[in-house]
């Protein structure tokens, strides 16, 4: 049978169908793009209204692609994954120098939203979690109480000089080494092997299996944080295990001069 033009009833484009074909298709016509689209739009309704029927059909999808791929042999399975990756537009490193390019140009608006989905994200957890059930918690997910052995006897020299600090304090969704009490002036310890100190890692490329990213993007992820701690309104006051192991007066000095500010 001779194949037809059908119109899509949703952006006028013409499909030329074998005549069979339309039979199976529900009326209007609609092209495989437009029919995606609405798929994807009654999904979502479906989503927000009736999430009972939601997890049904997430299950029933699941199960069928399982069921799929258990009958696929070890060949099919590794020509399936060389299709999926050669559909893959942008690779990993192109990505990360996309999303550089976007944090150099809109410094302030990206810094802005980082803070927000990091605020959002920590309230949503922490709303239900008393303060004992916290405290639980962070002693679950971090070694030694998330702090090195370094910084513990850092603060431990500085809190002799009549310094109160509260360890580990919780600032919209960061944990920060030090906070001292009734000011705003954070301090934060950097152990010169995991955050790279400058003075010792001079390639920025150079990758470091012990955090599992690159000189560069350890820096950057520090530049992050102190930056939103800034925007945020508090006083950081950065001790390098290198600098603190030469001369300890220096930065204890430093703290009170800051203070005195306060």
């Amino acid at each position: 049978m001779a194949n037809q033009e059908y119109n899509c009833t949703d952006c006028g484009n013409i499909e030329i169908l074998p005549h069979w074909r339309f039979k199976q298709r529900k009326q209007p016509f609609r092209c495989n793009k437009c029919s995606r689209i609405e798929s994807r739009k009654q999904y979502k309704a479906i989503k927000e209204t009736n999430p009972e029927r939601w997890e049904q059909i997430t299950q029933a999808k699941s199960k069928a692609a399982s069921n799929k791929h258990a009958l696929l042999t070890p060949e099919q399975r590794s020509n399936h994954g060389k299709k999926m990756r050669a559909a893959v537009t942008i690779s990993g490193l192109e990505l990360r120098q996309k999303q550089q390019l976007f944090i150099d140009n809109a410094g302030s608006e990206y810094y802005d939203r980082y803070c927000e989905k990091r605020r959002l994200i920590s309230k949503h957890f922490h709303d239900n979690l008393t303060p004992d059930e916290k405290e639980t918690h962070y002693r679950k997910v971090f070694k030694n109480n998330g702090r090195s052995k370094a910084c513990d006897n850092c603060l431990d020299i500085i809190e002799l000089e009549n310094i109160q600090i509260d360890r580990e304090h919780y600032i919209n969704g960061f944990i920060v080494d030090g906070l001292i009490k009734n000011t705003n002036i954070v301090i934060e310890f950097y152990g010169d092997t995991f955050h790279c100190n400058p003075i010792k890692f001079k390639d920025p490329t150079q990758y470091c299996s012990w955090i599992s990213r690159t000189v560069q993007q350890q820096w950057d992820r520090d530049r992050i944080r102190l930056s939103a701690l800034y925007r945020l309104g508090y006083r950081v006051i950065l001790i390098w295990e290198h600098g603190w192991n030469i001369d300890k007066q220096k930065y204890i000095k430093r703290i009170q001069n800051e203070m005195c500010k306060s």
